[in-house]
C-alpha cells in the first residue's frame, strides 16, 4: 500500500512538477518567528508579519498564496452570507464577521 505522506510518494509522483516544494522548516528563509534566543526581534513573535513578509519570496510564493487566497475568499463569502441567513441576519453582516478572521489572521498569525 502507499503511503502519501511518505517522502518515496512525494518523490516519484510530484518531481518536477510545478507543485514541487521543498519546505524545510529548519531552514532559516522558512522561519515565521524569530528563535526565541534572538531578544532583538523578540516582539516581532507578537506581531510575525514584521518577521517574515521582509523576507517573503514573491516570485516564487505569492502565485500559490494567491490561488490560496482567491479559493478562500470564493468558499468564505457564500458561506458567511448563509451563516447570516440563518442567523436571521443580514447577508452583509455575515460577509463582515467572515472578512474580520482574514483580517486579523494577516498580521498576528502564522501558518506554522
Amino acid at each position: 500500500q502507499r503511503d502519501r505522506y511518505s517522502d518515496d510518494f512525494d518523490a516519484k509522483h510530484y518531481k518536477g512538477s510545478i507543485y514541487e516544494h521543498n519546505h524545510d522548516p529548519t531552514k532559516e528563509e522558512f522561519r515565521l518567528i524569530p528563535p526565541i534566543e534572538d531578544k532583538v526581534n523578540q516582539w516581532k513573535r507578537y506581531l510575525p508579519i514584521t518577521y517574515w513578509l521582509p523576507r517573503y519570496n514573491w516570485s516564487e510564493w505569492f502565485p500559490m498564496d494567491f490561488v490560496a487566497a482567491v479559493t478562500d475568499v470564493v468558499m468564505v463569502i457564500p458561506q458567511g452570507m448563509g451563516y447570516a441567513l440563518v442567523a436571521g441576519l443580514q447577508p452583509i453582516q455575515g460577509l463582515y464577521s467572515a472578512l474580520m478572521g482574514h483580517c486579523l489572521y494577516s498580521p498576528f498569525g502564522t501558518s506554522g
